[in-house]
Order: C-alpha cells, then sequence, then structure tokens
C-alpha cells in the first residue's frame, strides 16, 4: 500500500516478511461516549468512499542515513473523495485527491467490493497496481492473513515489483488528533520488500482503520540501501457522509 509518492507502531522488525504485535499503547484517556464496532454486513464503512468525504491528518517523518542523525520533518496530509462510481451493489470505486500541506499532489484510485479494500493506481497518470493491491480482505475475520505479489509503484515512487504478507488483525483503541479523542480501530499489519531499478527496500506497515469514520492511524518503517525512514499518520479531523 502507498499512501503518496516519496515515502511510501510501533517497534516494527524490519526484515521479516510478517507480521508481529506492536508495542504501541494508546496514551489519551478512553472516551466512552461512542462505540466503534464492526458491522459484518457493511465492511465497506471501514474506508466510507462517499464523494465530498475527507479526512486530515498529522504527517510526521524521519529519515537517517546510515551514521548520520535522523531529519525529522511535520506536515498536513489530506484525503479527499473526488468521485465515486456504483459499479455494482457490492461494489465502489473511487478516486481520491492527495494533499500536503494545502497542496495538491496526486491522485488514488480505490476499490471496496464485497471480497476487500484495495487500492489500484496512485498518481494523476493513475499508474496502476497489477494485480490490485488488496489492503483489508473481506470478511474480517481476527488472525487472518493474506498475501500480495505484483507489480507497480513502489513505496519510493519508483515503479517495481513488490511483495507483501499481511494479517488482520483485532479492533484496538488508538489515539487521534480529533480533540484528543480516542477511537476503536481495525488493526491491519503489513510486512515486505520491493526491487526497483534505484534499489532493493524493505518495509513494514501498520494501519488502523475506523468504522464510520475511515483510516484514523498509520505508521510505515521502510528502509533502502542506507537510509531509513519513518511516517506516521495521526488522524487529525475528518468529513464523513
Amino acid at each position: 500500500m502507498k499512501f503518496f509518492v516519496g515515502l511510501s507502531s510501533f517497534v516494527l522488525v524490519l526484515g521479516l516478511v510478517g507480521c508481529s504485535k506492536p508495542a504501541y499503547q494508546p496514551s489519551t484517556p478512553l472516551v466512552k461516549a461512542k462505540e466503534y464496532k464492526l458491522d459484518p454486513k457493511n465492511y465497506a464503512n471501514l474506508f466510507p468512499l462517499t464523494e465530498g468525504n475527507s479526512w486530515v491528518y498529522v504527517l510526521d517523518s524521519s529519515t537517517q542515513r546510515q551514521g548520520s542523525e535522523a531529519v525529522p520533518g511535520s506536515s498536513e496530509f489530506e484525503y479527499r473523495v473526488k468521485t465515486v462510481v456504483k459499479e455494482s451493489d457490492t461494489a465502489t470505486r473511487a478516486i481520491l485527491e492527495v494533499y500536503r500541506d494545502g497542496e495538491r499532489r496526486e491522485e488514488q484510485e480505490w476499490l471496496v467490493d464485497a471480497t476487500g479494500l484495495y487500492q489500484l493506481s496512485i498518481g494523476n497518470d493513475r499508474k496502476p497496481f497489477s494485480p490490485k493491491q488488496m489492503v483489508i480482505k473481506f470478511p474480517v475475520k481476527e488472525g487472518e492473513t493474506f498475501n500480495w505479489e505484483g507489480e507497480g509503484p513502489t513505496p519510493i515512487g519508483a515503479k517495481g515489483r513488490m511483495k507483501y504478507a499481511s494479517k488482520v488483525d483485532s479492533m484496538q483503541p488508538i489515539d487521534t488528533d480529533v480533540a484528543g479523542e480516542r477511537m476503536q480501530g481495525l488493526f491491519v499489519e503489513n510486512a515486505g520488500s520491493f526491487k526497483t531499478s534505484e534499489g532493493d527496500g524493505i518495509l513494514a506497515q501498520n494501519t488502523w482503520f475506523v468504522p464510520g469514520v475511515g483510516l484514523a492511524r498509520y505508521k510505515q518503517v521502510l528502509k533502502l540501501k542506507d537510509v531509513e525512514a519513518v511516517l506516521t499518520l495521526r488522524l487529525k479531523s475528518y468529513t464523513v457522509k
């Protein structure tokens, strides 16, 4: 899975093409005013693809070359659902615009159907993943694993071949920047490798999707040659119709 061109928890073991539970623990008080539960009749609401929906995140990053100090960065990242096509009663395809600090960067194409949530392509020229890249497998079953291998835009932006192993875990409490609210998100683990003309890399990703809200938290650790990059997204605000 790739969230934006150029770089694309906690305690992840790089080099292991498999999954392990993170040592992350939320710090905000548990807000019990609202319950977040999986709906077996509507798994699509884990990422509601309705025109006009949007999600704003705090994006923190750190890049470190071996032997040098880490270079931190922080910005604002946003998804906006631009267009939606209902392909069938169970399949919805959507184009999401990606903004960083208010500047439009690219588009991404997503699909949700009876079998899962997929990322189809990225970039304004719609570079495809072949085959389509599964992000969550439906029906959701705790502990279920799935693999994906294919070609397309790698986490560093260059075209290449990727191989990922994923695991659908449990609903877990997570921190957000939405007025300090702690939510409940479906935890999906992912780890793998990629090969490009610029070199071979490995990565590990942790993602949390909140029913009725969408992507709420994400962390990626990536290593290419002597460079290690860490990226995190924390939901700041959202509009879901």
